[in-house]
């Protein structure tokens, strides 16, 4: 049994966490509303970027996309985003888990899988386990990853695609459902689908001229698509990281919280306690000393 000066000693421990999970919380929200901003930026140039695709398409000059596959034995890789922080709860591993389920279906069909693994909690992860990476990157530790990084990713992945080292990139990644829930999702990243053609908005930046180079322009929007699709899910995952955290912290305050309450209380219950045994004690020596001196006073 703890003495009261270990149980003290549990209880202020326990309560100088909750300025460390506060701060924790508020960071997680900061970044939180920083990522959220470079939501409706990356929708609008979203949209240019896809309007402009389908009208360069729509000149029928040119090869529409890249081919689905190079080879019968289809080799895929498996972009899985997690976080470079902990605090995050069950987060990263819920991520992993679904690009491990991913592998292996991968694999029933008589493909082979590889790895790639953006965050490093992820690759501790699947390092745990023995799974090996085909490529592996950090994230961003204090907030959303930004887009000049996410080029650079993006640029190595197609290069393992033209190289031949792959066949498609599909991508797995945790998204927000609630305001504190997240659910993995799975999307194809390369060869991208079709765009659908659309008569070209008042907004849309590109002229198509008869001596432009088509070709090399849709190259690029190509390559654009895939870097857009590759920074909004981890925008999204960023997002859901920091709903996770926040929650992962609210529960860990109110269980220190709660916990210091219960220390507090055995410590209030074990102090009465040795109080009271303190004093029965001095009692019963009093009462054994007044005894001793009648039998003194009465033997004279």
């Amino acid at each position: 049994m703890d003495s009261l000066e270990q149980i003290k000693r549990r209880r202020d421990l326990i309560r100088h966490l909750g300025p460390f999970l506060r701060a924790v919380r508020s960071m997680a929200e900061i970044a939180y509303r920083r990522a959220q901003s470079s939501v409706p930026p990356l929708d609008a140039y979203s949209d240019q970027v896809h309007e402009s695709l389908a009208l360069v398409q729509s000149e029928g000059s040119v090869a529409p996309l890249p081919p689905t596959s190079k080879s019968d034995s289809k080799t895929v890789g498996i972009v899985i985003v997690t976080s470079e922080r902990g605090f995050c709860g069950r987060f990263p591993d819920s991520a992993v888990e679904h690009g491990l389920d991913e592998a292996r279906r991968v694999a029933a069909d008589g493909g082979e899988a590889r790895l790639i693994c953006l965050g490093s909690r992820g690759r501790r992860i699947l390092e745990t386990h023995g799974h090996e990476t085909a490529y592996y990157k950090p994230l961003s530790s204090l907030g959303a990853t930004s887009y000049a990084e996410v080029e650079t990713i993006a640029i190595d992945l197609l290069e393992m695609y033209e190289s031949g080292q792959l066949d498609q990139l599909v991508i797995c990644a945790n998204e927000a459902t609630g305001r504190f829930s997240f659910a993995p999702k799975r999307r194809t990243l390369w060869p991208p689908e079709p765009v659908a053609e659309a008569e070209p908005s008042q907004s849309t930046a590109v002229s198509i001229v008869p001596e432009y180079d088509s070709t090399r322009l849709l190259t690029h929007l190509l390559t654009e698509s895939l870097l857009l699709g590759l920074y909004r899910v981890i925008l999204h995952s960023s997002l859901a990281e920091q709903l996770a955290r926040i929650s992962a912290m609210d529960s860990a305050a109110r269980n220190a919280e709660n916990l210091v309450d219960d220390l507090s209380l055995e410590y209030l219950v074990r102090s009465r306690q040795e109080e009271t045994t303190a004093l029965m004690e001095i009692v019963a020596g009093y009462e054994v000393s007044t005894t001793q001196k009648v039998a003194t006073t009465e033997t004279q």
